[in-house]
C-alpha cells in the first residue's frame, strides 16, 4: 500500500497518510498531529451546531453495547423494537415515521429493483480509495487470491433476489435484537478452499437468512 508522509508543523512528528487527497488537505489546512490538536468545548459546540443543528460537542460515539436504551419505539411495518439513546433521535424517528433497517432495505429493493444505489464502477473506485490506492486495477493487483474470490462471490450475491428469502423482512445490523443476516450455506471460505465457482457460492440457492449471532458463531467454528 502506498503511503504519503509529512511532518507535524508544531512538533515535527512524522505523519503518515493512506491517500494523496488526505495529504493535500492536511498541507492546505496546515494541520497538526492528534497530540498537538487542542479543540475547546466552545469550538466543538460551534461545529456541532453548524453541521447538525444541535449544540452538543462532537465526542466519539460509544459502542452499541455500551449505549443505554432510554427510548423504544416499534417499526411501523414489521413491529420490531428499535432502541434510542437520546430523546432527540427518538422524536425525529417518530416525526419521520422511520422504519427498521430490514424494512428500509426491502422498500429500497422494491422501488429500485436492486439493493445497490451506486454503480459497480463507483463501488470499485471507493474500495480502491479506501485501501489507499489510486486506481482499482492497482488495488486488485495487490490483494490476496481469497479476497479476489470473495469479491466475485459478493458481486453475484448482491444481484440475487434476496428479498424472496424466508425471514428477509427481519434483516438488520449485527447487535440488534431479532435481526437476521444473509448467510452463505456453503461458506465463501470453503468455496475458495474447495475451488468451487463463485457463481455457485453466490447463487440464491446457497443463501439463507439466519440470526446475526448464529452467523458470527458459524464463522468462528
Amino acid at each position: 500500500m502506498k503511503e504519503y508522509k509529512r511532518n507535524c508543523p508544531k512538533c515535527g512528528r512524522e505523519l503518515t497518510y493512506s491517500c494523496k487527497r488526505n495529504l493535500n488537505r492536511a498541507i492546505e489546512n496546515n494541520s497538526n498531529c492528534a497530540r498537538c490538536k487542542t479543540v475547546s468545548d466552545e469550538m466543538r459546540k460551534y461545529f456541532s451546531e453548524k453541521n447538525k443543528g444541535r449544540k452538543y460537542p462532537n465526542y466519539k460515539r460509544r459502542p452499541k453495547e455500551e449505549r443505554p436504551v432510554n427510548f423504544v419505539r416499534n417499526c411501523p411495518d414489521c413491529g420490531n423494537e428499535m432502541p434510542y439513546v437520546k430523546e432527540y433521535s427518538y422524536k425525529e424517528a417518530n416525526k419521520k415515521n422511520s422504519k427498521c433497517d430490514g424494512c428500509r432495505m426491502k422498500h429500497r429493493i422494491k422501488e429500485t429493483g436492486s439493493s445497490w444505489i451506486l454503480t459497480q464502477d463507483q463501488i470499485n473506485k471507493m474500495a480502491a480509495k479506501k485501501a489507499g490506492y489510486d486506481t482499482f486495477e492497482e488495488y486488485i493487483g495487490n490483494i490476496s487470491e481469497f479476497k479476489k474470490y470473495k469479491r466475485k462471490v459478493m458481486s453475484i450475491t448482491n444481484k440475487q433476489p434476496v428479498q424472496t428469502l424466508e425471514n428477509f423482512e427481519k434483516r438488520g445490523k449485527m447487535g440488534v435484537e431479532g435481526a437476521y443476516n444473509i448467510d452463505h450455506i456453503y461458506s465463501i471460505y470453503r468455496g475458495f478452499r474447495d475451488k468451487i465457482e463463485p457463481k455457485v457460492i453466490g447463487d440464491i440457492k446457497n443463501l439463507e437468512m439466519i440470526p446475526w449471532l448464529d452467523n458470527i458463531q458459524k464463522h468462528k467454528n
